[in-house]
C-alpha cells in the first residue's frame, strides 16, 4: 500500500513490537501473521500500541518463545508485505546467556585424518553454511545442523589438514562470511581460517625448566618482541625476526658476545615474556622489514601471528615453529610468557566475533555506542557468558598445546574479576607455578568499579599480581612528564618513597600500602609502552653525560632487582637502549630493534644485571622471601647520612651473613663511609663482586651507584 510500511523486532522471548508509518486512520485494523518457515502462519495478538503522528509501534504477543534457528518473517496480507525479524535485542534479553550457554570444549575445527567436525555458536543465525577448500583450492558450501545451544555443526570425511574454511551466516536477513572465532589456524593472509592440527602439538612430551618457580618472588621477567629480538644485522642469527630465531643456540655479536637465546641465559632471567604473538591486524607479509607492528590489534583469540613463521603460507607450520620455541627455552631453562590481548578486538565491525553473534560480544554504553575504555572503540564483554569463555577457552588452549608459563595481561583492568580468578585456576591446573599478571590501572568504562581486575581489587586476585606504576615513578621519575626526576636520577626528597617502593609498596610507609603481600607487586621503571630509561633521564638529567646516564641506569636497574617484589626488565633496559626520543612506537621498526653493536659497546653493563640477578638468586634470596608487610618491617633498617642512604638487614633476620648492607649513592659525587667493622664487597661499582681479597672498613662509594657489603 502506498506511504505504508513496517519492520520489526523481537524484544522479548514471546513479543515482537512493529514500528508501523501509514496514513490511514486505523492502522489497529491491520493484522499481522509470524510465518515459521512452511507452516501455517500464526496471528500475533495486539497487546499495545503506541501513536505518534504517522509512526505507530505495536506490540505483538507470540503464543510460545520465540524459535531461535528457524527462519521467521512478518507478514501481512492487507499491506502486502513481508519482513524479516530483526533479532538483535535478544542478547541483551536476561534469558540469553542461560538458552545458549554452550560450555563444550568442541567450538572451531576438530581435526582428524578422517574428518574434520565444524562448530560454530551463532544463536541468532537462522542457517549457516561451511564454505570450505577443496583439493583443487575451489570453495564449496556445506549446509551446517542447527544443534544445542545456538550451535551450527557438520563433519567433512577426509584428511583436510590446512584446507581454508569460511562461515556464512544469516542473522536477520544479514548475510555474511566470517572466519572462525574459534579457528586455531589461519591462511597466509589471515583472511580464511584454516583446519590445523591441535592434537599433534598437544601430544608432544613436555619438557621442565630445571629452576624451581615456588611463587612470583621466584620469577624475573624480561619482555621482548619476537621481531625485534633478533631481526638486527648486528648478531649472526639466521632466521632474523621469526619464532625459530628464538632457538639458536651459539649465537655471537660482532664481537663475539652471546646473542639471541644465550644471551637470555646470560643474562640469568627465569622468564622470557613474548610481545604478543596471537593472530593480530598490523601484517602477515613474510618481509617483516616492509611492515612492523607490536601486536596490540588482535584479530583471533587462537590463531597464531603468521609473520613470525618461517612458513606463514602452511597454518600447521605456525603451531609446530611456536611450540619449538617453547621446547627450546624450556630445555635451556627459561619459562614462557605470552602478553595477550583480551581486552579489545581490531575493528569491532570485520571481527569474527561481531560477524557471528552481532552486538553481543562487546560492552556498550546506555545510549547504545561502543564502550571504549581501552583507547580502541570495542571493550570486549568479558563478562558475558560466551565472551568469558571464548577468553577461557583460549588461556586453556595456550597451556595446554603449547605448554606455556604465564601469561601478561593487557589493560587487565578492562576484564573482570571472576573471569580472571578462572583463568588462575585453569592455569594452575595446567602447571603448579603458573603466573598470571598484567596491566592493574582502573579505566574507566562500562564494568562497575567492584567487578574491575585492576590493581584497587587486588583483594579479590590474591594469586595475581599486578604492574606498579607507583613503583616506576618515584624510581625514575614521572613517565608523563621527563623533565621530573625521581630517586634514581637524583632526586633524595624522594628517599622515604624509595624505601616505600623498596619494601614491595605493602608498608606503610609515607604511602599507604599498594598491595597485602609482595608477590602481588611487578616492580618496573620501563616497558614497551611509553619511553625507555635512558630516553627519560636525557631530559630529565640534561646536565649530566651519557657516561653518567648509564651509570644511573645501571644504578636503576640494580634498585629494581633488589627490591621486594617481582622484577620486571624490557629489552634494552639493561644497556640504555634509546627509541630515538619517542615513547609510543608499535609501529616504528627501527627505533624498536635491539642493535647487538649496543651490547657489544656496554658488556659491563650487561655483566653488571647478570651478576644482580645471580645474588637475588643466591647470597641475596632471602629478599624472596619476604612477602608480608610483617616480614619486611622486620627484614630492613633505613639510615640516611650525608645524602647517603644505608639499607641494613636486621641482625635478627638470619641469613647465611652475619650482616647485610646496601649502601645507595644517588648523587653526583663520591661519598665516604665508615663501618663498625671489616666487611666482605660482594658488589661495588663496576661489578665486583663476591671478593673475598676485598674487606672494607673505610669505603668510598662512586657517584650513582650501590655497594653491597656483608660480614
Amino acid at each position: 500500500m502506498k506511504n505504508t510500511y513496517f519492520n520489526a523486532k523481537l524484544t522479548s522471548l514471546r513479543r515482537i513490537t512493529i514500528q508501523l508509518f501509514t496514513s490511514l486512520p486505523k492502522p489497529s485494523d491491520i493484522h499481522f501473521s509470524l510465518l515459521i518457515e512452511d507452516e501455517k502462519p500464526i496471528t500475533l495478538k495486539l497487546i499495545r500500541q503506541v501513536a505518534s503522528n504517522n509512526i505507530y509501534l505495536l506490540d505483538m504477543e507470540i503464543p510460545f518463545d520465540y524459535p531461535f534457528g528457524r527462519n521467521c518473517v512478518i507478514s501481512s496480507s492487507y499491506l502486502n508485505k513481508v519482513v524479516t525479524i530483526d533479532l538483535s535485542n535478544a542478547i541483551s534479553f536476561p534469558e540469553f546467556d542461560t538458552l545458549f550457554n554452550y560450555d563444550k570444549d568442541d567450538l572451531g575445527a576438530i581435526y582428524t585424518k578422517k574428518q574434520t567436525t565444524f562448530t560454530l555458536w551463532a544463536p541468532l543465525a537462522s542457517s549457516a553454511f561451511l564454505m570450505l577448500e577443496d583439493k583443487n583450492g575451489n570453495f564449496k558450501y556445506h549446509l551446517m545442523s542447527r544443534k544445542e545451544k545456538g550451535t551450527y555443526k557438520i563433519s567433512v570425511e577426509g584428511d583436510l589438514l590446512n584446507r581454508k574454511y569460511h562461515y556464512v551466516i544469516n542473522n536477520s536477513g544479514n548475510i555474511r562470511e566470517s572466519n572462525d572465532p574459534w579457528g586455531k589456524g589461519v591462511s597466509f593472509d589471515s583472511k580464511y581460517s584454516a583446519v590445523v592440527d591441535v592434537e599433534a602439538i598437544k601430544s608432544k612430551k613436555r619438557i621442565t625448566p630445571k629452576r624451581v618457580i615456588k611463587s612470583s618472588l621466584d620469577a624475573i621477567i624480561y619482555e621482548l618482541h619476537v621481531r625485534d629480538f633478533t631481526i638486527h644485522k648486528s648478531s649472526d642469527i639466521e632466521n632474523k625476526g621469526k619464532y625459530l630465531g628464538l632457538t639458536e643456540a651459539n649465537r655471537k655479536t660482532l664481537k663475539g658476545n652471546p646473542a639471541g637465546l644465550d644471551y637470555l641465559k646470560m643474562l640469568g632471567v627465569s622468564h622470557v615474556q613474548l610481545q604478543p604473538v596471537l593472530d593480530y591486524q598490523g601484517h602477515d607479509n613474510p618481509d617483516i622489514k616492509k611492515e612492523y607492528n607490536w601486536g596490540y590489534d588482535p584479530i583471533s583469540f587462537f590463531a597464531l601471528e603468521g609473520s613470525y613463521s618461517v612458513h606463514p603460507e602452511i597454518p600447521q607450520s605456525r603451531l609446530e615453529e611456536f611450540r619449538y620455541l617453547v621446547d627450546t627455552l624450556h630445555k635451556n631453562d627459561l619459562r614462557v610468557s605470552i602478553d595477550v590481548v583480551y581486552n579489545h578486538l581490531y575493528q569491532e565491525i570485520f571481527t569474527s566475533f561481531e560477524k557471528c553473534v552481532p552486538g553481543y560480544f562487546y560492552r556498550h554504553r546506555p545510549n547504545g555506542l561502543l564502550s571504549q575504555a581501552s583507547g580502541c572503540g570495542n571493550d570486549f564483554a568479558s563478562e558475558r557468558h560466551m565472551g568469558r569463555k571464548a577468553i577461557l577457552d583460549s588461556v586453556r588452549y595456550l597451556f595446554e598445546v603449547f605448554d606455556i608459563d604465564a601469561l601478561r595481561f593487557d589493560l587487565m583492568g578492562l576484564i573482570d574479576i571472576t573471569t580472571m580468578n578462572k583463568i588462575v585456576d585453569i592455569a594452575k591446573k595446567n602447571k603448579k607455578d603458573a603466573l598470571i599478571y598484567g596491566e592493574g590501572w582502573n579505566m574507566g568504562n562500562e564494568l562497575p568499579f567492584d567487578k574491575r581486575a585492576c590493581s584497587d581489587n587486588h583483594e579479590r586476585m590474591p594469586e595475581i599480581f599486578f604492574f606498579n606504576d607507583s613503583y616506576r615513578d618515584i624510581i625514575k621519575g614521572s613517565t608523563f612528564d621527563l623533565g621530573i626526576k625521581g630517586y634514581a636520577s637524583g632526586d633524595n626528597s624522594y628517599s622515604l618513597g624509595f624505601e616505600y617502593a623498596f619494601m614491595g609498596s605493602v608498608v606503610n610507609h609515607c604511602f599507604a600500602p599498594r598491595f597485602k603481600e609482595t608477590k602481588q607487586s611487578l616492580n618496573f621503571v620501563e616497558c614497551h609502552d611509553n619511553h625507555t630509561i635512558f630516553d627519560k633521564y636525557v631530559v630529565s638529567n640534561a646536565n649530566e653525560d651519557k657516561e653518567d646516564i648509564y651509570a644511573r641506569i645501571a644504578l636503576t636497574n640494580a634498585l629494581l632487582v633488589l627490591s621486594c617484589g617481582v622484577p620486571f626488565i624490557h629489552n634494552g633496559q639493561e644497556i640504555g637502549k634509546s627509541k630515538c626520543g619517542l615513547g609510543n612506537t608499535y609501529n616504528v621498526p627501527c627505533v624498536n630493534d635491539f642493535d647487538y653493536r649496543e651490547v657489544d659497546e656496554r658488556i659491563a653493563m650487561v655483566k653488571y644485571l647478570s651478576e644482580l640477578i645471580s645474588l637475588r638468586n643466591n647470597e641475596l634470596s632471602f629478599i624472596k622471601n619476604l612477602n608480608t608487610p610483617e616480614d619486611v618491617k622486620k627484614a630492613f633498617t633505613f639510615k640516611k647520612e650525608n645524602e647517603l642512604l644505608w639499607i641494613t638487614l636486621n641482625e635478627e633476620y638470619k641469613t647465611k651473613y652475619q650482616n647485610i648492607i646496601i649502601l645507595v649513592n644517588i648523587t653526583n659525587e663520591p661519598i665516604n663511609y665508615e663501618l663498625d667493622d671489616y666487611y666482605q664487597a660482594l658488589l661495588i661499582k663496576g661489578g665486583l663482586s663476591k671478593r673475598e681479597d676485598l674487606n672494607i672498613k673505610n669505603g668510598r662509594i662512586a657517584p650513582h651507584s650501590i655497594d653491597i657489603l656483608v660480614r
